[in-house]
């Protein structure tokens, strides 16, 4: 924080004393706090081996504040020069002194350069490269390559716009080795179907050396994946419709594949097949909702893995700020010849900064009762449900 901090006036100085460039501060800051029925801290609850954060609403723990600066500048040829910094905190949330993580991340760092009069643009740097989420799931389903990379941004094609990077990460972060992992990234978006209609394609080609280092041993091995993503927009929202598949390096379709050589795992034999259908629509200027449904049929290289998830969202306007939000939501997974499942139902009262699903920075009141079945309860001290009565706080501008 002190790091962090200090940038932060030193920009603000900056920003005071010098008239050619412009700072431009971004923050998400996420935190609040609840108790169990029995009285303890309000524990989360997520099914096993299923992806993401599954019906968040009433089931966000701890604290996640993540400040962002942006600063603009042109040149004497009228290039534009666009830097980016975000770090990423996560303090526990359990007192209000010596709370805070010694682990602060800086997740992105990049300078992105726009030649004048161009529609693309050059970045080089460390950046949040993805798309498109389910909000209710917290989850990054589609494009999710976030790393160290180069590449070219929005050139146009067709009737859509190419970007093309360059990304790589290494074997071991804990090690001094030179050898890196790399991935050459495709994204054409924006194809125009149809008035109502575009698709996004995403493609992958990537590639991991072998190698030594101390007791561990990294195998030569390559990986692919393609995703196609559907996009109809509604008269007050948008259906995606997506389907993407990745194999071995890119089996678990991001930038953390592995190929490391561990006893009874076969790299080359990884898979992942995922489907998505998000819609979210507004019906009237009251009563809107979000739907999520998530198939996933993988192999991680030792076992196969089936996750089935599906959840909704409706929300109630009260008024302009005031609104009522219901989650509901069931998740199965299947894994080594054992069934998993989780069902989440939440009530909540939302005092947001505008009146839309998705709200930006809002305060909400929430009881949330989660069940799931025995193969579960390992991992959740034996219960055999929880109900969590909590607040939280989001501020994102």
């Amino acid at each position: 924080m002190k790091i962090f901090s200090f940038f932060f006036l030193s920009l603000c100085i900056a920003h005071a004393t010098f008239a050619d460039f412009s700072v431009s501060p971004h923050a998400y800051i996420r935190g609040g706090l609840g108790n169990s029925l029995s009285g303890e801290k309000q524990q989360c609850f997520n099914n096993n081996y299923s992806q993401a954060n599954e019906f968040r609403l009433g089931n966000e723990c701890g604290y996640y504040i993540e400040p962002r600066m942006e600063i603009r500048s042109k040149n004497s040829a009228n290039t534009e020069f666009l830097g980016v910094l975000t770090f990423a905190i996560s303090p526990k949330g359990d007192a209000q002194y010596g709370d805070e993580s010694n682990d602060l991340d800086t997740v992105e760092t990049y300078l992105s350069v726009k030649d004048e009069g161009a529609t693309w643009s050059y970045w080089v740097g460390k950046r949040f490269y993805r798309d498109a989420d389910v909000m209710m799931n917290d989850f990054y389903y589609f494009a999710q390559m976030n790393g160290v990379g180069a590449g070219i941004k929005d050139i146009p094609l067709f009737s859509g716009k190419l970007s093309l990077a360059y990304l790589q990460q290494t074997l071991d972060q804990g090690s001094d080795t030179k050898k890196v992992k790399s991935y050459l990234d495709l994204r054409l978006f924006d194809i125009s179907l149809s008035q109502n209609h575009s698709i996004n394609i995403w493609a992958v080609y990537s590639r991991a050396p072998d190698e030594k280092i101390s007791s561990n041993e990294y195998e030569n091995l390559t990986g692919a994946s393609l995703g196609l993503r559907l996009r109809s927009n509604l008269p007050k929202g948008f259906n995606d419709f997506t389907v993407i598949y990745g194999e071995k390096l890119m089996g678990d379709l991001n930038i953390y594949g592995s190929n490391k050589v561990s006893s009874g795992t076969n790299n080359s034999a990884k898979y992942n097949l995922r489907v998505v259908e998000h819609l979210v629509n507004s019906f009237t200027d009251k009563v809107s909702m979000a739907t999520s449904l998530i198939y996933e049929t993988k192999n991680d290289g030792s076992k196969h893995i089936s996750w089935y998830s599906a959840g909704v969202r409706p929300r109630y306007a009260l008024s302009e700020d005031r609104a009522v939000l219901t989650e509901l939501g069931y998740s199965l997974v299947h894994y080594n010849g054992s069934s998993y499942y989780l069902a989440r139902t939440t009530l909540a009262y939302e005092i947001a900064y505008n009146n839309s699903i998705f709200a930006g920075s809002y305060l909400r009141y929430y009881i949330s009762n989660t069940e799931w079945n025995a193969a579960n309860r390992s991992n959740f001290s034996s219960m055999s449900h929880g109900v969590n009565l909590g607040a939280i706080a989001v501020i994102n501008f």
